[in-house]
């Protein structure tokens, strides 16, 4: 017998909601569905075989026009044989592909809602995300339904799966321009793309923690309108000058609610992109950069990376860079105020 796609949806839709994905996540995801593969998923509180049940009966319905069509077909081929096998090749072959293809990207995106992996971007580098729509953006998964009906390999398929999901999760993660990138992205630039973001912070990545991109590697990524052209003299995220309760000078850099704080003024340091800390003219220094672009951080947000990871790896660079306890870490308190949360006395 067969084996019931449908059965497996239902399946998948149980493990979503078993595994905790909230409500509202649930229902972006079984709308998805529908508009992707045209399932009618009754979104009331009936149970899941009568759901199933009058599923099927509708598809039964489907499958008895199809046999119509194919009846109309068959006369059509006795007399036009030729015409009608170049309409057989060139679109009933290509149709089935097509729904193989998003069949199996939905598939990858129930699972990745299901299994819990590729949650929604790091709260701590974004704010709370709510979302009340239950239904994604029409317009958006008209154009994603191209790219995952291309997807014709098992690569591209759990890539475009984890972009469904991230949508589900957190509506309005991918623009249209985004989507484009991804599907047009080379295999060369999408891995050292992949390899820089894992030492990724908020928009910028740390040189002093990826090391140098050559210039092939940069051309590529820039290219991709994943990086902002670095340019000759480099970029560096400007370290504000702010001060403690007792009036002492310090240098803030910002990274969400996490701040990275050096007291005092360095005197001396190095001027070269590796090292942790440059001083940028006379009375300003900053932190050797690459800065992503609007599509580069939407998109890696489909890597792995641990936010807070990553700030510890940049402060103790700092600390060792510069003197162990002269460098600070403090957290965001409202509008305007920060606290001390540690003194980096020695490696994290």
């Amino acid at each position: 017998m067969p084996k019931d796609h449908l059965d497996n949806e239902i399946s998948v839709k149980a493990g979503v909601t078993n595994s905790g994905v909230e409500a509202k996540i649930k229902s972006r995801a079984l709308s998805s569905v529908d508009r992707l593969l045209g399932s009618f998923f009754d979104r009331k509180s009936a149970p899941m075989e009568s759901e199933a049940a009058e599923i099927r009966a509708k598809s039964a319905a489907r499958i008895r026009i199809l046999h119509e069509a194919e009846r109309v077909v068959i006369d059509a081929m006795n007399s036009h044989p030729e015409l009608a096998a170049e309409v057989l090749r060139s679109t009933f072959p290509g149709a089935a592909q097509k729904i193989a293809n998003k069949s199996a990207v939905v598939e990858a995106a129930l699972e990745d809602l299901a299994l819990g992996s590729n949650p929604p971007p790091n709260p701590s580098e974004n704010g709370p995300i709510e979302d009340d729509r239950e239904d994604l953006d029409p317009v958006f998964l008209s154009r994603f339904e191209r790219y995952a009906e291309d997807a014709g390999t098992d690569q591209v398929r759990a890539k475009w799966g984890r972009v469904l999901a991230s949508e589900i999760r957190s509506p309005g993660t991918f623009s249209l321009k985004d989507l484009r990138v991804i599907d047009e992205i080379d295999s060369d630039a999408a891995r050292v793309f992949e390899e820089l973001c894992a030492h990724r912070l908020c928009d910028v990545v740390p040189i002093c923690l990826s090391g140098e991109l050559d210039f092939a590697k940069k051309a590529a990524l820039v290219s991709a309108d994943l990086l902002i052209e670095p340019g000759l003299s480099g970029q560096i995220r400007v370290m504000n000058i702010s001060a403690d309760e007792l009036g002492n000078k310090l240098w803030v850099a910002t990274f969400e609610s996490q701040l990275l704080v050096v007291e005092g003024v360095p005197t001396e340091l190095p001027d070269n992109e590796t090292s942790p800390l440059i001083r940028n003219t006379e009375t300003e220094f900053g932190i050797p950069v690459y800065v992503l672009t609007g599509v580069g951080v939407s998109i890696s947000r489909l890597i792995e990376n641990d936010q807070r990871a990553v700030f510890n790896r940049l402060a103790d660079a700092m600390a060792e860079h510069i003197k162990p306890g002269l460098v600070h870490e403090y957290a965001r308190v409202g509008k305007n105020r920060m606290r001390k949360k540690r003194t980096i006395l020695s490696r994290i």
